[in-house]
């Protein structure tokens, strides 16, 4: 319940005549601003609100609010998906062993779960944020990192774009890796090559490696279908039609390269439902190199990112800022704003010659 004006209000109250989160409200009366970029008009209509609501900061609870939270907050777009569960678990042995732990969240693409978590996970909640992919909506992505680093102090990003990176962005090289495995199949006579993704949004890391494969064909003076073009969603009657499609044109593709690990696995389950041989009929190269790359029949073969050294990174680079630590490697000490990973190629059975 409110209190009525004059009696004695509490952060919320002064945080909404205010216009800002609570826990700005927070960082400036407490003096914990930091480097937070925050204007002058900002800070002055706080002290100003605080003032007219005579609130008192409680004692007790500023002295607790001095010491860490020992804790992370981790917003990623799917807590579910094999390549995001993998790096939480390379994330969360590097802040164990340095006695922090995880607060998770997960957000849809396109939705204001990001934006709505990044306000729960307040800075008396955690000490830093680490966003794992696009978890921003893709219309207001930037204006919400940019709320997000007024009220946290730390914000690295992995697998995000990195126009909206907090203090570093951490990536794997798209293009390379496309070239990678595009390469592989020319070397082995492949000619007619599709691509298969999923549509995420604009500029992300989907529409980078889609960009990336009509690059390469271009480059190379390899034909070019549309209808070879193809976007799925992980439901497997998307992933069939999909393949009815690309069996359908006139010169079929002969191979194909999909834009993640766990949509290549269920490419390689419906076709072994449909009749296609996999890689008699169709090679297929995947992306990311989740664990079950390699327990599938045909074995995966798929551009590897380089999963251990990104996620062990993110948290150090992360943790070594909240305790103003100087790197153990020289290399992060001297990471730029954004650094990209180059990826590897592994092979296994799910291609063959053509």
């Amino acid at each position: 319940m409110n209190r009525p004006l004059g009696t004695g209000a509490g952060i919320r109250e002064v945080a909404r005549l205010a216009g800002v989160a609570p826990s700005t409200v927070s960082r400036v009366l407490n003096a914990r601003i930091g480097g937070v970029q925050m204007s002058a008009a900002t800070i002055e209509r706080i002290r100003a609100a605080a003032a007219a609501l005579h609130y008192q900061p409680n004692a007790a609870a500023r002295s607790l609010r001095t010491t860490q939270a020992q804790s992370i907050g981790v917003i990623a777009v799917n807590l579910l998906h094999p390549f995001i569960a993998e790096l939480l678990r390379v994330i969360s042995a590097g802040c164990r062993a340095r006695g922090y732990h995880l607060l998770l969240g997960q957000a849809e693409q396109s939705s204001t779960e990001g934006r709505l978590l990044g306000d729960m996970m307040s800075a008396d909640r955690v000490d830093g944020l680490l966003l794992l992919g696009d978890v921003l909506p893709e219309d207001t992505r930037t204006e919400d990192m940019e709320r997000l680093l007024q009220t946290h102090s730390h914000v690295v990003t992995l697998g995000a774009h990195p126009s909206v990176a907090g203090e570093l962005s951490i990536l794997v090289d798209d293009e390379q890796g496309l070239s990678l495995a595009l390469d592989h199949l020319v070397a082995l006579g492949h000619r007619s090559i599709g691509y298969i993704g999923q549509r995420i949004g604009p500029e992300s890391w989907e529409d980078q490696r889609r960009a990336a494969y009509r690059y390469f064909l271009s480059a190379h003076n390899l034909p070019y279908a549309a209808g070879a073009d193809l976007v799925v969603t992980n439901q497997i009657e998307s992933i069939r039609e999909a393949l009815r499609s690309l069996s359908a044109l006139p010169d079929r593709p002969t191979a194909v390269v999909v834009g993640n690990d766990l949509t290549a696995l269920l490419i390689i389950n419906a076709a072994r439902t449909m009749g296609i041989r996999i890689p008699d009929d169709l090679s297929v190269v995947g992306f990311d190199d989740i664990p079950f790359a390699a327990l599938c029949t045909p074995g995966l073969t798929t551009v590897r990112q380089p999963i251990e050294s990104m996620g062990q990174l993110a948290a150090s680079a992360l943790l070594d800022r909240i305790t103003d630590t100087t790197p153990a490697l020289p290399l992060v000490g001297r990471i730029p704003k954004t650094l990209i990973f180059p990826p590897s190629l592994v092979c296994r059975e799910s291609v063959r010659p053509q």
